[in-house]
């Protein structure tokens, strides 16, 4: 499995404490619904300002925990906000699926020590 996050960065960020990680997670995936609804909203309203806003914000989130592929994909797309509608909506599957990693390896994490994650 190519790993979602880069654990180093998790690992210092929580000071190897789970509860401090799953606190991470929490709000990670509170913001991550916030930043779709955001995307949605401004994709329907095409207001592309606020749609590149959100995706800044995003990113930020996903650097800040060390989801890497996620602020990839979310980087890429930062000035893709003159896009059309249905490009956007391939974006926003396309973030979901990132977060859909994100959480797996989290889920796995919870079951494991987290050390054998992504090895």
């Amino acid at each position: 499995m190519d790993c979602p996050m880069d654990k180093l960065r998790l690992e210092q960020l929580a000071n190897n404490d789970q509860e401090i990680e799953r606190e991470l997670f929490r709000v990670f995936f509170k913001e991550v619904d916030l930043y779709i609804r955001i995307m949605i909203k401004a994709q329907v309203s095409k207001d592309d300002v606020n749609w590149k806003e959100t995706v800044i914000r995003f990113k930020a989130a996903a650097v800040y925990l060390g989801a890497v592929h996620l602020a990839d994909f979310l980087s890429a797309i930062t000035e893709g906000a003159n896009l059309s509608n249905e490009a956007k909506t391939a974006q926003i599957k396309v973030a979901l699926r990132e977060v859909g990693k994100v959480k797996e390896f989290y889920e796995q994490r919870l079951k494991s020590t987290g050390s054998e994650n992504c090895d």
